[in-house]
């Protein structure tokens, strides 16, 4: 793909990603109403994400619970082998954010910036990254190239690439021609990940197969915590459905309703964010269900 071709396609995607954010702008009043994310993070999607402690700094970007235990994990490791070094962190989701201040991990955290030029030039600018790490899945051209244009080496760690991925870049070659050219290396899970990516667009050489961090951050059985499940069953069958996002559990409501009216059954919901567990608990006790919310304090 030629550089001219996906130079052109790069500036067509910000100039529709900034008509879409001008067009937009108006819905910001009702969605910071509505949305946490929005309320607190609308000056970091701008790019004004909090200025760090004056020294060199790693970018870590995780977005999903799943890929900030990654990002945890690399920013304990960067802490023992680089303590001069400060760290910054970015992620689209609040319980994300809220996890990685309380532990401390980073020496300034934000939500990401908006994938406009302009806006991450602003976040680059205030952060001056000598390095950005993106964990798992998240591709932005924009971030990209920006990062390529600055150089700043922008690497992928524990890389993830589903069907749809692939679905979508093979289709979008010259527009992915700027994504893939603004990394500077890709770590990724398997060989089904790194097959994916070279036939998307990305250089092999750059592609590297490291395999799965998250196995290596399976905690140890913890007496302290299963004992009270243990406890609350008793010598009734459980049944765990875990990590649940909103529509699984509305899909299930029903089923779960009767599988825990069965004698000698349990049920235990582990929603994929705690913040939903109250209004599931309500939902269930709507529908008929006898429920204790373990997350409460008290609870079972």
């Amino acid at each position: 793909m030629g550089r001219l071709t996906s130079g052109l396609a790069w500036m067509g995607y910000q100039c529709l990603f900034g008509d879409v954010f001008v067009g937009g702008a108006g819905l910001v009043p009702w969605l910071a109403a509505r949305e946490q994310r929005v309320r607190e993070g609308f000056p970091h999607y701008l790019g004004g994400v909090p200025r760090p402690p004056d020294g060199p700094l790693v970018w870590v970007h995780g977005v999903s619970l799943g890929e900030s235990l990654v990002a945890c994990a690399l920013m304990e490791r960067l802490r023992r082998e680089w303590p001069a070094w400060r760290i910054g962190f970015t992620t689209t989701h609040p319980e994300v954010l809220a996890l990685v201040r309380k532990k401390k991990l980073a020496d300034v955290a934000g939500y990401f910036p908006l994938d406009f030029a302009p806006f991450l030039w602003r976040a680059v600018g205030r952060w001056r990254p000598r390095l950005v790490v993106v964990a798992e899945t998240d591709l932005w051209p924009g971030l990209a190239g920006v990062c390529r244009a600055r150089g700043v080496p922008l690497v992928l760690v524990n890389g993830r690439i589903s069907h749809q991925h692939r679905a979508f870049w093979t289709r979008a070659r010259a527009l992915g021609a700027s994504l893939w050219g603004g990394f500077t290396a890709f770590g990724v899970q398997g060989a089904v990940d790194r097959d994916r990516l070279v036939e998307m667009g990305a250089d092999p050489r750059t592609v590297s197969v490291l395999g799965n961090i998250k196995v290596d951050l399976v905690p140890p059985r913890r007496e302290d915590c299963l004992g009270p499940v243990r406890a609350w069953r008793g010598a009734d069958t459980l049944v765990v459905f875990g990590s649940l996002h909103p529509a699984e559990f509305d899909a299930l409501v029903p089923g779960l309703v009767r599988l825990a009216a069965r004698p000698g059954m349990r049920v235990l919901v582990a929603p994929r964010a705690i913040v939903h567990a109250a209004a599931w608990e309500r939902r269930l006790r709507e529908a008929g269900a006898a429920v204790g919310r373990r997350s409460a304090p008290g609870g079972p």
